[in-house]
């Protein structure tokens, strides 16, 4: 046990600084651009012409798209980087061959790649308050329904997505073009949602605990669908 929490941590360190140091330029480039889509819904909210003391808990309530998508495009990116390339160029082989548990080895990686979405959407979510504020003179507040949504109710759901991505990826071979698809389809459904939801300062609670248990269940299910893969199919399915 003591070893596989010692295995865990550094995957974990070893992911981290690998992804500072081979994506650094790409996050500052990638938190300009997620600013830029998420400044159009902004102006979108600004424009409805709500009472000034609700636009600015509006504009909180609306940085759970901004979570989304930085998770979602980051986890995608982490995930194809962390899992495909290193089951291409049989990285991964030689990990499970020096006898790391293969469960112990996808654990590793997600929390790595959990890590980095957390501290990544955290990021962008600053970085804009601070651009909506020099921008529009609004300071963006956060209520206790805001503050679920956008830290812990929409990530753990973009979390459940990548775990599963996360399976697809070490269980079949040739996901590089099927890859693409797993990343632009939940873009366009949060950005769909995010078009029709801007009107409403109230998420129903029912949809709070429907993304909540949705993404403890693909966690969940993630996981034991890595317990119950074998070995041998991990190594024998590649490009």
């Amino acid at each position: 046990m003591k070893n596989d929490v010692y295995m865990i941590r550094v995957i974990i360190k070893k992911e981290i600084v690998d992804t500072f140091r081979t994506l650094g330029l790409f996050l500052v480039a990638l938190t300009l651009c997620f600013n830029l889509c998420i400044y159009i819904t902004d102006t979108q909210i600004i424009e409805l012409g709500l009472p000034a003391d609700v636009v600015p808990y509006q504009l909180g309530l609306s940085m759970m798209y901004l979570m989304a998508m930085t998770a979602l495009f980051l986890g995608t990116t982490l995930t194809n980087k962390m899992i495909y390339e290193e089951k291409r160029t049989k990285t991964m082989h030689m990990i499970l061959g020096m006898g790391v548990p293969k469960e112990v080895m996808w654990l590793g990686k997600i929390l790595a790649i959990v890590i980095m979405c957390a501290l990544f959407g955290v990021m962008n979510i600053l970085v804009h308050v601070l651009f909506v504020w020099v921008k529009f003179g609004i300071l963006m507040k956060f209520n206790s329904m805001a503050i679920t949504m956008v830290f812990i109710t929409v990530p753990l759901l973009c979390y459940g997505f990548i775990a599963l991505a996360s399976v697809a990826y070490m269980y079949f071979s040739r996901m590089n073009i099927v890859g693409m698809f797993i990343q632009i389809v939940p873009y366009l459904a949060v950005w769909e949602v995010s078009s029709e939801l801007i009107k409403f300062t109230q998420v129903p609670i029912y949809v709070m605990l429907l993304s909540l248990g949705i993404g403890v269940v693909a966690l969940l299910v993630s996981m034991l669908l890595v317990c119950g893969m074998s070995k041998e199919r991990i190594v024998s399915r590649v490009d």
